[in-house]
């Protein structure tokens, strides 16, 4: 890293350059990682809809990154979903909470949509409402609540971390 680089980390550290939450710094996962895969079902008047969420995890089990992977999904659903699972894991990794993002995404409505043949989640209204209520379920989030942000320190910066 050049000098240029490290004169502004060190300006952060200090809290002499401001750095809020509209700058954050990105957390990559360890190369080796643990994962959890949560699997839905879509009852669809079209047929049944069975997909898969694979959550991959930092260290202390907060999820990081998500793949979608869905049967009978289009070119275009697949796109779309690969596009989806791309801006939460980038918004997870920059420090947005997971409750944001549920509570920003359950209840969307677009096909398919139908009976989930699960008691605790009865209709879902979209694939990413399912996805965004079984994530909630998963890591214990309420969708009522609202969730605060993490607490920033800048000191913590890594200046090796890119």
């Amino acid at each position: 890293m050049n000098n240029g680089a490290n004169d502004i980390i060190s300006e952060i550290k200090s809290g002499r350059l401001p750095f809020g939450p509209h700058q954050c710094m990105r957390t990559r996962l360890p190369d080796e990682r643990e994962a959890r895969v949560i699997k839905f079902k879509i009852n669809a008047e079209d047929g049944p809809h069975t997909g898969y969420i694979d959550v991959g995890l930092y260290d202390d089990g907060s999820p990081g990154e998500v793949f979608i992977y869905m049967d009978k999904a289009g070119s275009r659903a697949r796109g779309f979903l690969d596009a989806w699972a791309i801006t939460v894991s980038v918004a997870l990794q920059h420090g947005v909470p997971l409750g944001t993002i549920c509570s920003k995404l359950a209840r969307m409505r677009f096909n398919p949509q139908g009976h989930t043949g699960e008691a605790d989640f009865g209709f879902a209204t979209s694939p990413i409402d399912i996805i965004a209520r079984k994530l909630a379920r998963h890591f214990d989030i309420d969708l009522e609540a609202p969730e605060e942000a993490p607490e920033f320190d800048p000191r913590t910066l890594d200046p090796n971390d890119n």
